[in-house]
């Protein structure tokens, strides 16, 4: 059930009281539609503007755009976001309360509500000797039978949780047959009084992995991203996945950069994880269109990624759409708890808008990777907000 209570929690790594709470297997009752029929004297009233609009609309069509309102086809809720990840006016990718990454706004004036089933979390957990005993996508999306069918899709909804409030959010996921418990908290950098940190295009996923059990066990977080928004009219050029390790200041940070374009514009995402000590990394590129093997047979047979053929590149590939795993390896000791950190941000140095109006912002100089590293600085930063909620 949807609910809203008061409270803040003390604990800023659990989940807060205050917000918007509800269940992966929530159905919302009251079902809402765009469509509307106005009445006659109101169609007379619009009929110069609704003639403007339709010659607008016939040249949007002409030119293979789309139009920026579309009011003769408009998109129907799908009762499925949560919120978003990214700042202010840099561009968001919206977030499903089911875990979904959906509803990219990258390309300026646009929003594209399609779902890339290749960008998910994946969880493995291994006994002590080592074998793995459990492999599941931290999502209760369905697979399409068509791509990554390999995977394991059949986390129960009904052992998991999310609280929205805005700009982070919690996700809770129980496995009672090991007795594991997972928190991701995601954060945006949202942060009064800092315009600049607040228009980061991304933010941070930090993981909790709870072993309330009385067995030591080895859990791998993978996290998985696709080039492209769901749309594959808008690439306009061959993607590429490059990897990339960053040391500063004694913070180690390692992920992949994924190159691609929208409408011409060369967009970058980069994801990532923290490296911390006693943590494994590793990392795989995969053709999203594939059935997903490489990704589930390396996790399974060696709980982390490798490469399961011989003369194909893990770290590099360029293909028309590509995709990347990073995953971290950590050993949990029974009734302990370890962190895990992955980043995801969007690049995009040299924007286009429609009206020819060209924009720059980077900070991430050459290489695009020290924006993952950047994330960490506002991390810090985004606490702040706690003391206006309590």
């Amino acid at each position: 059930m949807s609910s809203v209570d008061g409270g803040v929690d003390d604990d800023r790594s659990g989940v807060p009281e205050y917000g918007w709470k509800v269940d992966f297997d929530h159905q919302f009752p009251d079902p809402r539609t765009p469509n509307y029929i106005p009445r006659i004297k109101q169609i007379l009233q619009l009929l110069p503007l609704i003639i403007r609009y339709l010659f607008y609309m016939l040249l949007c069509f002409l030119k293979g755009q789309k139009p920026i309102m579309d009011f003769l086809f408009p998109i129907k809720s799908k009762h499925m976001y949560g919120v978003p990840l990214g700042g202010i006016g840099g561009g968001t990718i919206g977030r499903g309360f089911k875990g979904e990454f959906c509803r990219y706004q990258i390309v300026p004036g646009m929003y594209e509500y399609e779902t890339v089933q290749a960008n998910q979390f994946i969880i493995n957990i291994q006994n002590s000797k080592n074998i793995t005993v459990y492999n599941n996508v931290l999502s209760c999306l369905k697979c399409n039978n068509k791509t990554l069918y390999n995977w394991k899709w059949d986390f129960p909804s009904n052992q998991c949780k999310y609280t929205g409030l805005y700009p982070r959010s919690w996700t809770e996921y129980l496995i009672p047959e090991f007795n594991i418990k997972l928190i991701c908290k995601q954060i945006s950098p949202i942060i009064p009084h800092n315009y600049k940190d607040s228009c980061i295009p991304g933010g941070v996923f930090i993981w909790t992995v709870e072993n309330n059990s009385n067995e030591q066990y080895s859990v791998s977080l993978t996290f998985t991203f696709a080039s492209g928004n769901g749309i594959s009219a808008y690439n306009t050029d061959q993607a590429s996945c490059e990897p990339f390790n960053l040391n500063e200041d004694g913070i180690e940070v390692a992920g992949s950069l994924i190159h691609n374009y929208f409408k011409e514009m060369k967009c970058t995402y980069v994801i990532g994880g923290l490296i911390k000590e006693g943590a494994a990394f590793s990392q795989l590129n995969f053709d999203p269109k594939s059935n997903g093997m490489t990704i589930s047979k390396s996790l399974n047979l060696f709980g982390e990624l490798r490469d399961m053929q011989l003369g194909h590149s893990i770290l590099y590939m360029r293909k028309e759409e590509v995709a990347s795993a990073v995953c971290l390896k950590q050993c949990l000791l029974p009734n302990t708890s370890v962190t895990y950190e992955f980043g995801l941000f969007i690049d995009m140095p040299k924007i286009k808008f429609p009206k020819s109006n060209t924009e720059y912002f980077s900070i991430t100089s050459r290489n695009n990777a020290p924006i993952s590293n950047y994330g960490g600085g506002f991390r810090c930063k985004s606490e702040y907000p706690w003391c206006i909620v309590e």
